[in-house]
């Protein structure tokens, strides 16, 4: 799905199926593998919920770089780790974004850089509301070539403003938008929308 965004900037992907607000774990890793192996660069994403990758951020400290695995550790609905060579440009203790009208906190962050992409992890486990999570630690959105956002919705309000145009991806991550009925092996049936449901 495509929205057109109030701005001329970088285009923004939000990576809905993986959105902590649903349930999600928050570190899949399916749009950031695939930015990979094309070979694309300019891609800012986040935010992955991986505090043993923001630890050794805090160890190696700025400007350090390290072998890192990225994410993917909340189970298969996360695909696999980004295993990859690393440099740590940012990292930043007791970090919060406005969004819905309250401060949620992040935690300690820390952006990576990795083949000309940034990936921002946090030790908080959360959806993407506000563009601060990314520019509090120096990341500049509007050189991005597109912002990938693990939210579904609550990110709208503040980064269409900024945005040339958002859209919505659909990856095999927890809350993906075309669930297959085979996996839910413990819910009752019939269950809508799998079956048809009488009264």
């Amino acid at each position: 799905m495509e929205s057109a965004g109030d701005g001329d900037g970088p285009i923004v992907i939000a990576d809905a199926c993986d959105n902590a607000g649903g349930g999600a774990g928050s570190d899949s890793t399916f749009i950031l593998q695939e930015i990979l192996d094309r070979g694309l660069t300019g891609f800012v994403a986040g935010l992955f919920w991986d505090p043993i990758a923001v630890q050794f951020a805090e160890d190696v400290e700025v400007g350090g770089k390290l072998k890192i695995r990225l994410a993917g550790k909340t189970g298969t609905w996360a695909g696999n780790p980004i295993d990859a060579d690393a440099k740590v440009i940012a990292v930043k203790n007791d970090m919060a974004q406005d969004g819905l009208g309250y401060s949620h906190p992040i935690g300690t962050a820390a952006a990576f850089e990795i083949e000309g992409n940034i990936a921002v992890a946090s030790t908080i486990r959360g959806q993407v509301f506000n563009p601060s999570c990314f520019t509090d630690l120096g990341i500049d959105l509007q050189s991005a070539r597109a912002i990938v956002v693990k939210s579904s919705q609550h990110f709208y309000a503040t980064f269409a403003p900024i945005a040339s145009k958002v859209l919505y991806c659909d990856t095999p991550a927890m809350m993906t938008l075309d669930p297959d009925p085979n996996v839910f092996t413990e819910v009752a049936r019939p269950i809508w929308p799998f079956d048809e449901v009488t009264v």
